[in-house]
Order: C-alpha cells, then sequence, then structure tokens
C-alpha cells in the first residue's frame, strides 16, 4: 500500500473531524452567545445562580465542592456525570471561570470536581453561573493520534494500517488451543479460538443480550494464558466500567485508569488512584503534601511589620512549598508509573487511554466494546498504543452522535465487518428477551439467526409481550417545547398512566422516548418506577423487565425526523425482558419501512390494539 494513500486516508478522518469539531463548537456558541441566560436556564445547559454550599472530602486526592442553584427550583437540565462543565461570573472586567467536571447530580444541585490541584480564589464567595461545555480534549486528543498513526513506519502499528487499508490480512497467527469454558455457549467459545488465531483484526458482533462483553472478558483471560497484555476500552465511562467489572469477576484485577469522579461508586477500588493510595510508599506522599501545605500556610501568614527580612523569609517559605509539592508530585507520578508498568489488564475510555498513559507505554492487544458508538479516530487514536485491534458491538444500534454529516457516520466496525468477514463472529444465542420480543428483531436485523437461549422468560403473565397502542385519530398530537426541538406529547403520556391503572405490569419497569422534552415533562410527575424517563439513547446498552415507549411524534406531515433511522428503534425495542408496550401514531409512522414492516408484525402477533379502547368516555 502506497504511503499517499495512507496519509489521503488519515487526512480524510482528520479533515472530517475538524468539521465535527467545529459543528459541535458552533452549535454551543449559539446556544451560549444568541440566547438569553434565562433562555439557557429554560434549554437545561445553565444554571443560575449557584453557590458553593461546602467541600465534599473522598479518600481519594481530588477537590470537589457542592453547588446549588436557588431559583427555577426543580427545572429540567441536561448535565451528566462525567460532563465538562464552567461557572463563571458571567461579562464584566472581573470576569472569572472554573473548569470542572460533574460528579454526583441532583435535582438542584451537582458535585463539582475541579481539575487543579489548589482551589481559586473566591470560589467560595462568589454567587456563579454554571454552563454546560463542549470537551476540546478529546478533540485534540484525536487528531494528535490520527497525526501518529498516519506517519507511522516499519512497526507492528504499520503493519495493522497496511492491512486495514489494503483488506487484506497479511499474518495469522498459528491456533492457539483456548481452556473450555462451560459457562460460554458454542458460538462464543467458538470466537474466542478464532480471535486468539488473528494477528491483526477481530471483529465480535452480535444482538443485544448474547453476551459480548462477557465473552470479551473470557478472551481477556485467555490472551493473558498466552502472555499478551491488554489495553481494554469503550468510547463511554459507563461501558468502561461494566468491562472492567467483567474482566474483574474473571478474577484478572484489570486498573481502571481515568479521573474516580467519572467512575461508578463499585469500580473506584480498581481505579489507579485507589491502587496508588494503597501502595506502601504513598504515607510518604502524603507526608510531602502535609509539609508543602504547612509551607504555604507560613507563607501567607499575615506579619504586622513586614520588612526586608519578613519578605525574605516568605520568599524561602514559598520555594520550600514549590519544592515539597514537586517531590509529592513526582513521587505519586513514580508509583502511577510503576503501577501501570506491570499491569497486565488497563481498562480505559478510547480517549483516556491515549491522554492518561505514560508515553511509552504499550499493550499487545487493544479491546474496544461498544465499538459501534466509537469514532473512527479515537480508535486508531487508542490503536498507537497496541499491536492487535478487536472491536465488539452492534452495527444495528445506535452509531455515535455527530453534529456534522462526514464519513465519520461509518463506524470503523461496520468497515471492518465488511473489509475482514473472515475475522468475524456474530453471536446469535440471547439471553435477555423473551422469544416474542426477540422474533421481529431477528428477522428484520440479522437474518433470522438470533435464537432465545435458557432461562430467558417465556410465558406472557402480562399479556401480549409486544404490545403496540395506536394513538392514530385521537388528536394526540405533538408539540414543541421553547426552542422548537423538544418535542413533547401530553396525549400519550396520559394514556400511558391510563393503561398502567388497568393491567398488571412487573416491578422493574422502565419508561423510554427519543425525545428530551417528553422525558422532561413525564419526569415531573410520580411513576410506578424505581428509574426516571430516559432518552432511547441514554438508555442503550440497559434492559428492564418491561419498557413502555412513547414515540412521541403525530403530525399530518408524517414527519418523524432522526427516528427515521431504524437503529433508534432497534434499541428501544430490545431492552425489554417480558413485555415491550410501544405508544405511537401509525399515521405519522406510515411511510417508514422499518416500522410498517414491525406493525404488520405485531398486527399478525396479536399484539395490536388501538387507543380508543383506553380512553375515559364518562
Amino acid at each position: 500500500m502506497k504511503t499517499i494513500q495512507i496519509e489521503e486516508y488519515f487526512n480524510g478522518l482528520k479533515e472530517a473531524l475538524q468539521e465535527e469539531w467545529q459543528a459541535e463548537q458552533e452549535a454551543f456558541a449559539r446556544i451560549l452567545s444568541q440566547r438569553s441566560l434565562q433562555d439557557r436556564i429554560d434549554e437545561g445547559i445553565s444554571w443560575f445562580p449557584v453557590r458553593v454550599q461546602h467541600e465534599i472530602y473522598h479518600r481519594h486526592a481530588w477537590l470537589s465542592v457542592w453547588i446549588e442553584r436557588n431559583k427555577n427550583l426543580d427545572a429540567p437540565h441536561q448535565f451528566s456525570k462525567g460532563g465538562l462543565i464552567k461557572l463563571n461570573t458571567g461579562t464584566g472586567k472581573s470576569y472569572k471561570e472554573i473548569k470542572g467536571i460533574a460528579g454526583r447530580v441532583e435535582a438542584n444541585g451537582l458535585e463539582f470536581c475541579y481539575l487543579g490541584r489548589e482551589w481559586p480564589e473566591g470560589l467560595f464567595e462568589t454567587e456563579w453561573i454554571l454552563d454546560l461545555q463542549p470537551d476540546e480534549t478529546s478533540f485534540k486528543a484525536m487528531m494528535q493520534g490520527l497525526e501518529t498513526v498516519k506517519k507511522e513506519r516499519n512497526s507492528s502499528l504499520a503493519d495493522v494500517v497496511q492491512s486495514w487499508m489494503s483488506g487484506t490480512m497479511f499474518l495469522q497467527r498459528e491456533p492457539q488451543g483456548s481452556t473450555p469454558h462451560p459457562e460460554l455457549n458454542s458460538g462464543q467459545q467458538s470466537a474466542i479460538e478464532s480471535a486468539l488465531q488473528q494477528q491483526d483484526f477481530f471483529f465480535l458482533h452480535g444482538p443485544p443480550g448474547t453476551g459480548k462483553t462477557t465473552t470479551l472478558a473470557t478472551l481477556a483471560w485467555e490472551l493473558l494464558r498466552h502472555n499478551r497484555t491488554i489495553l481494554a476500552t469503550a468510547s463511554s465511562n459507563a461501558a468502561a466500567d461494566h468491562l472492567a467489572a467483567q474482566l474483574q469477576q474473571k478474577g484478572l484485577d484489570p486498573v481502571r485508569i481515568g479521573h474516580p469522579i467519572r467512575m461508578s461508586e463499585a469500580i473506584r477500588p480498581l481505579s489507579l488512584d485507589a491502587k496508588i493510595q494503597a501502595h506502601h510508599r504513598y504515607a510518604e506522599v502524603l507526608e510531602y503534601q502535609k509539609r508543602a501545605r504547612q509551607a504555604r500556610m507560613a507563607a501567607e501568614k499575615f506579619r504586622r511589620n513586614f520588612g526586608e527580612r519578613e519578605r525574605e523569609e516568605r520568599a524561602a517559605a514559598k520555594m520550600e512549598a514549590r519544592l515539597l509539592q514537586d517531590e509529592a508530585d513526582a513521587l505519586e507520578d513514580f508509583l502511577r508509573d510503576s503501577i501501570l508498568e506491570y499491569s497486565r489488564v488497563v481498562v480505559a475510555t478510547l480517549i483516556s487511554a491515549q491522554t492518561a498513559l505514560p508515553g511509552k507505554l504499550k499493550f499487545d492487544v487493544l479491546m474496544v466494546d461498544e465499538a459501534a458508538q466509537a469514532l473512527e479516530p479515537a480508535i486508531w487514536t487508542a490503536m498507537t498504543r497496541a499491536k492487535t485491534l478487536i472491536l465488539a458491538g452492534d452495527p444495528f444500534q445506535l452509531p455515535p452522535t455527530l453534529h456534522a454529516q462526514t464519513q465519520l457516520k461509518t463506524t470503523m466496525l461496520e468497515k471492518g465487518l465488511a473489509k475482514f468477514p473472515e475475522a468475524s463472529r456474530m453471536l446469535e444465542t440471547q439471553y435477555r428477551m423473551h422469544p416474542i420480543i426477540m422474533e421481529f428483531p431477528s428477522s428484520y436485523f440479522y437474518e433470522n439467526r438470533l435464537m432465545a437461549g435458557k432461562g430467558v422468560p417465556t410465558d406472557n403473565q402480562f399479556g401480549p409481550p409486544v404490545q403496540f397502542i395506536d394513538t392514530a385519530g385521537t388528536g394526540f398530537d405533538e408539540r414543541t417545547g421553547k426552542f422548537g426541538k423538544s418535542f413533547q406529547n401530553d396525549g400519550e403520556r396520559d394514556l400511558i398512566r391510563r393503561w398502567l391503572q388497568s393491567n398488571e405490569t412487573p416491578e422493574d419497569l422502565v419508561f423510554l422516548s427519543p425525545y428530551r422534552g417528553q422525558v422532561d415533562l413525564a419526569n415531573q410527575e410520580e411513576w410506578p418506577s424505581i428509574r426516571p424517563w430516559s432518552s432511547i439513547d441514554a438508555f442503550q446498552g440497559q434492559e428492564a423487565d418491561m419498557v413502555v415507549v412513547s414515540l412521541v411524534r403525530s403530525n399530518p406531515l408524517q414527519e418523524y425526523g432522526f427516528l427515521a433511522d431504524s437503529r433508534r428503534l432497534n434499541v428501544a425495542f430490545t431492552r425489554a425482558r417480558k413485555k415491550l408496550l410501544v405508544i405511537g401514531d401509525s399515521a405519522t409512522w406510515g411511510g417508514d419501512a422499518f416500522f410498517s414492516a414491525w406493525l404488520s408484525w405485531v398486527e399478525q402477533s396479536g399484539g395490536y390494539s388501538t387507543a380508543w379502547e383506553f380512553m375515559d368516555f364518562s
């Protein structure tokens, strides 16, 4: 493969990434500059006023405070754990801003994790505006990663690039026998044996509930048995946490890197920070930090008579504080590097795999779970750390969210399955859904190859396992929120409540909608579920005994926007274990090929009913 072709390919990815970042920035800029502060508050991307209530003390060495808003209480917002946020004082000569990460988030307060080592001046006294922010770190890391891959020569990574560009895998390992794993089915066992033979790539795909992450974790166990180190990744922190938990269950002692505030509480004991603090030399770090604080306090101590001698003493104390802090940082960095150097399995998001690891640290294998949600540049960025690439995911689930229409819309998993069918395996046995819930997705997306495994629900305790209530002709029209994007449907919300009042449901019940407007509208009320309403996108990868889906769109123009992507509905329709209930307007959706096929199937399977059956005419 000619060098010029490789450079053109990766330059194309860089251009697409630049276009995507520009579109994301412009979207945020429009929101922050063209809308008033009150409009931003109404849309849920800003809070004002907020004040720092108190400091939060963690066993981990990061700085956090709890902030609360005292106006617009309980108004819906878009802040979520792990998001980049900014405190600022608005406009004017005394403008200040402080960037951080959102930790625990509640209706009217959240944990603000500061990215520095010492609190900035005025944090506890000032009244702030809190804004959601785009994350520039990821963009810069991906641009740098693509440039590194493009220039790679005479290395195992260069060989992988050659294979990718040519569509031909030049090398394959000798067959390496795997240990029988009784907890796996034959398809999962076969996938592991195939993966062990691949030199460059392996692609594991399959529908929801087929155990892709479980198979990855077992494959990791086998790879370690063959003395191969592993960088296990995913595009999101939630998916990385899930992968880390599966690896831990296999007894692999993974190290989870990244900021602990972005990890689930259950995973934090696996974090690099926790392992550093458990090291027998961490007491020395604490001692250096203590002495540095004491020196800073001495330097800042008020003196009534401040002469030349006092000035020299203050300068000396400041210098001592800096030197002691440098010693603490150097020792902590040494502990971090030594722990990672001897770690055989490291878990990270794709971006932190590049930004949070020592520059020279390399691995034999890069694993990417939920690869259908990962941008290709992010995978290549993490691939600068490894020799072999293993992707796992479902190309018929949701792709990454994009602001611009570029070549990035086709994922690396989709490209790989097309390029290297001989290096891919599809898992066909699912352990989540009632066979009836499974039937249509298997036919429409998975070539009727999907089978129900042992233990899936098989009874009809809650009526038809798949039920559609048609609101056509009822006048349950959609309406828009303040900015014309956040669709809501009061009629569908009320219909769901009436249905719940007269039907038995399992305790594990979740309500989904494609539109944030409907989610926010419904979450203003109490529902018979321990979980709040959620968007379809946010619920990908999760499951519940019963799933209720409000489709929202109902209009005479038959418009249904981004729901034209059938993968979004596939996500919604494959979350339920025992019962799937869908509410929508068939007249609006009649022109959609996927929905029309699904509706015909529902009618044939006896799950169709109309909203008129549940209307109150008294």
